[in-house]
């Protein structure tokens, strides 16, 4: 894999001295295997990306990401929280910034889950309030739509 294969943050946040060393670092996930940390963190950027571009359609648009895809994408950050534990941040400060980035633009389109939905629509149990982008849903736009119809069921 090179920067080419990784979207534009590599090449503007890292250098290829790093990038080196970073596309070997891999992260452990709950079930014993591991993942590459630029995929997690690409990943991660990508689906931020996604939910924004989503904002100004509609829930009946088949193109749509739902409820379940910001699980998805929630799921992805913690496990990008999961490299960051292992101090990955600390040997790739330019992952660090592309995930710093994601979280920004996370932030900025989204509020407080006050009923925590997110977390409800989640299988895998509670979550650490260290985990806060699953206690965030977007303000608008068809994810916000879904959870909106779902909380009363939840």
């Amino acid at each position: 894999m090179n920067k080419s294969h990784v979207d534009d943050w590599s090449s503007r946040l890292v250098p290829d001295s790093e990038f080196e060393s970073l596309r070997d670092a891999v992260v452990a996930t709950p079930d014993g295997s591991s993942l590459k940390f630029v995929d997690l963190v690409t990943a991660w950027r990508a689906h931020v990306r996604r939910i924004v571009e989503d904002l100004p359609l509609t829930e009946d648009d088949r193109h749509a990401w739902g409820a379940y895809d910001l699980v998805a994408a929630m799921s992805l950050r913690s496990m990008v929280a999961r490299g960051l534990l292992q101090d990955l941040a600390e040997k790739f400060p330019g992952a660090f910034r592309a995930i710093s980035e994601a979280d920004s633009t996370l932030l900025d389109i989204t509020e407080h889950d006050e009923q925590g939905i997110a977390v409800l629509l989640d299988d895998t149990g509670p979550r650490s309030a260290d985990e806060w982008w699953w206690f965030r849903i977007p303000r608008s736009g068809p994810i916000r739509q879904e959870l909106d119809r779902l909380a009363p069921s939840l």
